[in-house]
């Protein structure tokens, strides 16, 4: 079952695995594995984000082991959660290899990159101040870099123009054509311009592209191309919106400095900003 499932995520869609093991006795693993064997031939309600495969798996652990229900719903918070309750221990990454991922990488004392849990931001910039009630971590120093991010609920106040806006979901994810998913970016949100693209895209090691096509309120019905390169820290990005009336291009640069502080360059044809980001 693992080699089926380190194959399907692995080597098909270039994700990692990361292994815990179970710290419980003989008498509680047999109960959790009959438990198992009833679910695979019963249904349930299922909910993406509050019922689903992994926080039913936690709860079960936590059914055997005498832990109350855990409140978070971060997954990087549930873990740590059990990871400091001594019910799980971290044992080993498998990660994406080569460009073929066709050899499995074992990753020791990888539990800082694995287990992240500073999502909230704020973001100082000479022309702008947000702050964001989720971001997506960009792991630190890791060895197979991710072309996705995802950022809720963000409140923005713009000091040049004397406007705010709050941004709902703003998703940029580039997926290799041969996952068979499509590429995304989605935002939405008040006093913001509101987009909706889908396309194609690919990835090689530690770049990234895809070209989209959708809808924006500022441009209406146009295209989206974005080229990124991630090495070690720093992570290059140009993007390019085009209609049959006018163009955006935007560039970013990323220097991660820690685990929680970047610091990054936003230039577009309007204006330039330097912006400290802080997670917390």
């Amino acid at each position: 079952f693992f080699f089926d499932n380190y194959y399907e995520t692995v080597v098909n869609e270039s994700r990692s695995i990361h292994r815990f093991k179970v710290n419980i006795n003989k008498e509680n693993s047999i109960k959790i594995y009959n438990t198992l064997l009833q679910s695979m031939n019963s249904s349930y309600e299922y909910n993406f984000l509050l019922k689903n495969c992994s926080s039913e798996s936690i709860n079960l652990v936590n059914k055997y082991n005498g832990l109350t229900d855990i409140q978070e719903y971060l997954p990087s918070k549930q873990l740590r959660k059990l990871l400091n309750e001594n019910v799980i221990t971290y044992a080993n990454s498998f990660i994406p290899s080569n460009i073929e991922q066709e050899e499995i990488s074992t990753v020791e004392n990888n539990l800082n990159t694995v287990v992240y849990d500073k999502s909230s931001a704020l973001s100082l910039g000479n022309n702008k101040f947000g702050i964001s009630l989720y971001k997506s971590p960009r792991p630190f120093e890791s060895s197979s870099p991710t072309f996705s991010h995802t950022e809720l609920l963000k409140f923005e106040s713009n000091f040049i123009e004397n406007t705010q806006s709050v941004i709902l979901i703003d998703k940029h994810s580039t997926a290799k054509i041969s996952s068979g998913k499509p590429s995304l970016k989605l935002k939405l949100g008040y006093n913001v311009d509101n987009q909706l693209y889908a396309g194609i895209g690919h990835i090689y090691e530690n770049i990234g592209i895809d070209t989209l096509l959708g809808y924006s309120d500022d441009l209406g019905w146009s295209s989206f191309n974005s080229f990124n390169i991630k090495h070690k820290m720093i992570d290059f990005s140009v993007g390019f919106q085009s209609s049959t009336l006018k163009n955006h291009t935007f560039m970013d640069i990323n220097v991660h400095l820690t685990e929680r502080l970047s610091l990054s360059l936003s230039s577009n044809e309007n204006n330039n900003d330097l912006i400290v980001l802080y997670l917390f």
